[in-house]
C-alpha cells in the first residue's frame, strides 16, 4: 500500500487512485528562458523517480509536465539575445531535453506548451468572468481571491494574513485591483510584446492560469497527483487550486506533493550569491548518471546539500553497485532470501517514496550478492530496483534518444494508419522490455521485466561472458586479429552449456556469427571489434539478411556484441541508428559491449604516457598504482612501455 505525504492535509495518506491501476499526474515544468539549474533538476529527477516507482508497482502513469513558453522572463531574454520569444523557448526546450536525458529522465507522456493552449486559456478565463470569480480592469483580468473557499490552505496561510501583508502596496497594478491579493489571469499587452486577441483586448495569460488549463484539458477536471518544488506551494499552486475549482466546482488534485530545496555548501542557491549552478555546466565535470544517483537516492521532501564531497560519495557508491551488477554469476540462490529483499524494498518505497531507505535495501542486497548469491534472477531483480532510481548498468550502447526515435516513428505510423509498421516497432520495443500503452492522454511507455524471461536470461549470460574471458585469460597469447574468432568459439560453448534446451550453431560468412533458437525465440549474435572499419557493413548486412528469413510467428533479437575498451561518440550514434533500423525491419537490436582487460590496460597505459609527456607525474603515478592493484607491472623499455601480469 503506497502512502503519500499530502501537502494539503500535512500528513501521510494512503494512495487511492481515481481509476484502479492508473495514475494521472501533473508536474510543473520549467519556464524555458535559460538552462535549468540543479534545483530544477532535483525536482525533475524526484518526480521521475516517483513515476518510475508507480510503474514498478504495476501502475499505468499518465505523466504530464509542461513547458512555460509564454512569460516575462522569455520576453526579456528574447530582447537580450535579439531573437523572438518563440526562438528563445525552442532553444531552451532543446537544452532541457538534452540535460535531463543525461540524467536518465524519461520523457513525459506529454510535454504541453502554453502557446498551443491559448484558445482554451481564453475560454477558461471567460468562464471565470461569467461566473463572477474574475473581473476585467484596463485590459487585465484578475481573480477575486475573496470568493475562493479556503484560499492558501495549501501553503498553510489565511486570506486575512495575506491581505494584511498586501495592505501597504501602492503600485499601479495594485491600484487596478479590487483587492491587493487578487492575481492576474490575463495581462494586457505592452507595446512590442507578443500578444493574442481576447475579449479584453490584446494580451497574454498570467502564469498560474497556464497549468490549470493544460492539466484540465489533458487529464480532466480532477487528477490524482499534482507536484512541483516547495517554492510553488504559494502562490502558484495556491492560485491553480483557486481558479480551477472555481471553474469546475470539483477538487483539482487529490494529492499535492512538493520536493525540498537544494543548498550549495549549506547555503541556499541564489544568483545573487554567485552559487547558482546550471545542469549544463555541472555536466561538464560530472557524469550524468552520478548526478542522477545523487538526487534520486535522497528523500524527495528533504533539502539536499550539494557539495563536492557528497557528489563524490555518490560516485563511489554508484561504482560499488555497478561492480556488483557486472560481476559473474556465483553460488546457489535461495529464492526466499531474494523475495525478502523484494518485500523490504517495496515496504521502504511504499512509505512516501522513501528512496533513502529504498537504496539502503539495494546496498544490503548488494552485500548479499557479493557473498556469493548471484544468478540471472537476482540480476533481474537488482536491475528492476535500480531502474526505479533511473540507473541502468547494462552494457548497452543505447540511449533514451534511440528509444524515443522509435516511439516517434511508431506514433507517425499510427497517425498515417500504417498499423503494420507500427506493430513491428511496438514488438521490437516489447522484446527489450519496453511496453507501449496507447491512452486517451497520449502514448505511455515504461520498462518491465515480465515479458520474455527466456530471452532476458540469455542476454544476462551474454553480459557475463566478458568476465569469464578476462578471469580465465582466454585471450592471453592470442593475436589480436584472432580475438573475434576465439570469442565466438568461447561464447558458443558457454551458451551451449548454460542453455542445453536451446539449439546453438555458428554461422558461415553469409550468416550471423552465432544463432540460437528455442520455441519461437531466435537470438542472432554478431561479434566485432569496436575499431573495425567493416563494422557498419557487417551489422547492416546481417540485419537485412536476418529479416528476409524470419516470419511473424517468432521473436527475433539481434545482439551486436562489441569487444574493446570503449565506445566512441560516432560509433554510439551508429549503434543507435542500428536499433532504429532494426525496429523499422521488425527485429529487436541490442548493442552490447564486452570490455576486455587487455584493452583497458592499454588505454590506461596510453593515458599514463600522455600524463608523463605533460609532466603531470601525479596522474601518471596514480595510474601506475591503479594498474598495480590489478597485478599489472609496467616495464619502461627503449621500444616503449611493456606490461606483464603477476
Amino acid at each position: 500500500m503506497i502512502k503519500i505525504y499530502d501537502t494539503m492535509s500535512r500528513d501521510l495518506r494512503e494512495f487511492v487512485p481515481i481509476e484502479d491501476g492508473k495514475v494521472k499526474m501533473y508536474v510543473c515544468g520549467p519556464t524555458v528562458y535559460n538552462y535549468i539549474h540543479v534545483g530544477n533538476a532535483r525536482s525533475t529527477v524526484a518526480f521521475d523517480t516517483i513515476r518510475r516507482y508507480f510503474e514498478y508497482r504495476g501502475y499505468e502513469v499518465a505523466y504530464i509536465s509542461n513547458f512555460t513558453d509564454v512569460d516575462d522572463k522569455i520576453i526579456n531574454r528574447a530582447k537580450e539575445e535579439g531573437i523572438t520569444p518563440q526562438e528563445v523557448a525552442d532553444k531552451y526546450i532543446a537544452a532541457f531535453r538534452k540535460d535531463v536525458s543525461a540524467l536518465g529522465v524519461k520523457r513525459a507522456t506529454q510535454h504541453p506548451r502554453v502557446i498551443d493552449f491559448m484558445e482554451a486559456i481564453i475560454d477558461f478565463v471567460r468562464t471565470l468572468v461569467d461566473k463572477g470569480y474574475a473581473y476585467e480592469s484596463e485590459g487585465d483580468v484578475y481573480f477575486r481571491v475573496e470568493k475562493s473557499h479556503n484560499y492558501a490552505k495549501l501553503a498553510n496561510k489565511t486570506l486575512a494574513d495575506l491581505e494584511l501583508g498586501a495592505s501597504g502596496r501602492t503600485d499601479e497594478e495594485t491600484a487596478r485591483k479590487e483587492n491587493p491579493v487578487d492575481f492576474a489571469l490575463w495581462k494586457a499587452a505592452k507595446p512590442g510584446e507578443i500578444s493574442w486577441d481576447s475579449p479584453w483586448g490584446p494580451g497574454r495569460p498570467g502564469w498560474h492560469i497556464e497549468c490549470s488549463v493544460m492539466s484540465t484539458e489533458i487529464l480532466g477536471d480532477t487528477i490524482d497527483i499534482h507536484g512541483g518544488g516547495a517554492d510553488l506551494e504559494f502562490p502558484h499552486h495556491t492560485n491553480e487550486i483557486a481558479q480551477s475549482e472555481a471553474k469546475t466546482g470539483k477538487t483539482f488534485a487529490n494529492y499535492w506533493m512538493h520536493n525540498g530545496f537544494v543548498n550549495i555548501d549549506n547555503v541556499k542557491m541564489s544568483k545573487s550569491l554567485g552559487n547558482f549552478i546550471t545542469v549544463h555546466d555541472a555536466l561538464k565535470n560530472l557524469d550524468g548518471q552520478v548526478l542522477r544517483f545523487f538526487f534520486a537516492t535522497q528523500h524527495y521532501r528533504k533539502p539536499i546539500n550539494f557539495t563536492e564531497k557528497a557528489v563524490r560519495d555518490a560516485e563511489t557508491n554508484l561504482k560499488y553497485l555497478k561492480n556488483t551488477y557486472e560481476q559473474p554469476f556465483s553460488g546457489t540462490v535461495d529464492a526466499q532470501e531474494l523475495q525478502t529483499f523484494k518485500d523490504k524494498f517495496v515496504a521502504a518505497m511504499d512509505e512516501d517514496f522513501n528512496s533513502a531507505n529504498g537504496i539502503t535495501v539495494v546496498f544490503e542486497m548488494a552485500k548479499w550478492i557479493n557473498s556469493g548469491n548471484y544468478d540471472a534472477s537476482v540480476k533481474e531483480t537488482l536491475a528492476a530496483m535500480l531502474e526505479v532510481f533511473g540507473i541502468v548498468f547494462v552494457e548497452e550502447v543505447l540511449e533514451y534518444g534511440a528509444v524515443e526515435e522509435v516511439i516517434n516513428r511508431f506514433e507517425f505510423n499510427l497517425k498515417n494508419n500504417n498499423t503494420e509498421d507500427a506493430e513491428k516497432k511496438k514488438a521490437a520495443l516489447l522484446r527489450r522490455n519496453i511496453v507501449l500503452h496507447e491512452t486517451k492522454y497520449g502514448l505511455i511507455w515504461n520498462f518491465t521485466n515480465l515479458i520474455n524471461n527466456e530471452i532476458n536470461n540469455v542476454i544476462y549470460h551474454i553480459e557475463n561472458a566478458g568476465h569469464y574471458l578476462n578471469e580465465q585469460e582466454i585471450l592471453t597469447g592470442v593475436p589480436r586479429n584472432r580475438y573475434g574468432r576465439i570469442i565466438e568459439q568461447f561464447l558458443l560453448s558457454y551458451l551451449t552449456n548454460e542453455f542445453p534446451l536451446w539449439t546453438w550453431e555458428s554461422g558461415n560468412r553469409m550468416q550471423p556469427d552465432i544463432q540460437g533458437h528455442h520455441g519461437n525465440n531466435r537470438i542472432f549474435i554478431e561479434i566485432a571489434y569496436t575499431k573495425s572499419n567493416k563494422l557498419d557493413s557487417k551489422f547492416v548486412n546481417s540485419m537485412v539478411n536476418i529479416t528476409r528469413e524470419i516470419s511473424n510467428e517468432i521473436n527475433p533479437v539481434i545482439v551486436l556484441l562489441l569487444f574493446g575498451s570503449e565506445i566512441t561518440s560516432s560509433l554510439e550514434e551508429s549503434l543507435n541508428n542500428f536499433t532504429i533500423l532494426g525496429a523499422e525491419l521488425g527485429v529487436t537490436v541490442i548493442p552490447k559491449l564486452i570490455k576486455l582487460l587487455d584493452f583497458d590496460i592499454e588505454a590506461l597505459i596510453q593515458k599514463r604516457q600522455e600524463a608523463r609527456a605533460n609532466r603531470d607525474f601525479a596522474t601518471a603515478d596514480q595510474i601506475r598504482d591503479q594498474l598495480a592493484t590489478q597485478g599489472i607491472k609496467l616495464l619502461d623499455t627503449k621500444d616503449g612501455v611493456r606490461w606483464t601480469r603477476d
